[in-house]
């Protein structure tokens, strides 16, 4: 699925986490954003992989879960994974909730606004 707007002579593209090669740019972003930074620990990328691969590509997750990157002009600048899971199961306090992670973008408004669009839908 691709979806692109265009505003301010910027071209914004959001794109599903659907393959490996999106798979790879959703964790490479985090690398671009904090190469300078010498303080950022990078997370352990082979875990990260090999789950996103699991519970996007394989489907091999019990609650649904979805994932997008976002383009700007072509570029990666933004990611976020979205998932449905149970909260406190089996009490009387069970309830369905979502929640989203590895939420990063480049210090841009339009392409933060982009990526939360996409996933309130």
């Amino acid at each position: 699925m691709k979806n692109k707007t265009n505003s301010n002579n910027k071209n914004i593209e959001i794109r599903i986490v659907d393959n490996k090669k999106e798979i790879e740019n959703f964790i490479h972003l985090h690398e671009i954003l904090y190469k300078n930074d010498p303080y950022y620990v990078f997370p352990i990328r082979k875990e990260l992989k090999i789950m996103l691969i699991n519970k996007l590509l394989y489907k091999k997750s019990v609650e649904p879960c979805i994932a997008f990157n976002v383009y700007l002009n072509d570029i990666i600048s933004a990611r976020i994974y979205l998932e449905v899971f149970t909260a406190r199961p089996k009490t009387p306090l069970e309830r369905r909730q979502a929640a989203f992670n590895f939420f990063e973008s480049i210090e841009n408004q339009e392409v933060a606004n982009a990526i939360f669009k996409q996933a309130d839908k």
